[in-house]
């Protein structure tokens, strides 16, 4: 950026460069119509958890932010000022694990990593465990925000 003036005659030109000492990490756009979060178990024996698809309804939840719509209890929203978001109890082994390498290769580099920012978001959001597998890094089980933030990180820094 340059920063240039010609106060106060406009006879000379000064000027100079501005490098702004910022730093800034851009996440890949979370796919708009993805599917449900895959159904895997890397747990071990059958739990039952709260997921954001399943088999039966468990209740709702406030809207975050970066939920998908599909999910929004739509008919509660009509009656009250507040979204809230449909929540489902689902057998499983209660760890999901998101894997690069298992998405159709159709969606090429930029569509993967979009259908991965999706399903962390969705899985944070339900307050699933979690680990992402991609070409270039792993990051094992967790959850909370810390770890939505070292997956997207490492979403948004992959090679493919």
């Amino acid at each position: 950026m340059t920063i240039d003036t010609r106060f106060p005659f406009g006879l000379w030109r000064a000027w100079s460069y501005l490098t702004p000492a910022l730093t800034a990490m851009v996440y890949p756009a979370p796919e708009m119509d993805a599917p449900p979060l895959p159904v895997t178990g890397a747990g071990v024996g059958d739990t039952v958890g709260v997921a954001a698809s399943g088999d039966d309804f468990a209740g709702v939840r406030p809207y975050q932010p970066g939920d998908a719509h599909k999910m929004v209890a739509w008919k509660l929203a009509a009656r009250s000022d507040e979204l809230s978001v449909k929540q489902f109890e689902a057998q499983g082994g209660g760890e999901l694990m998101l894997d690069y390498d298992e998405l159709p290769e159709v969606l090429g580099i930029e569509g993967r990593l979009s259908r991965l920012t999706r399903w962390v978001l969705d899985a944070d959001s339900s307050h699933m465990r979690y680990s992402v597998k991609l070409p270039d890094a792993m990051i094992f089980i967790g959850s909370g925000a810390a770890h939505r933030e070292h997956c997207l990180t490492a979403l948004a820094v992959c090679i493919g």
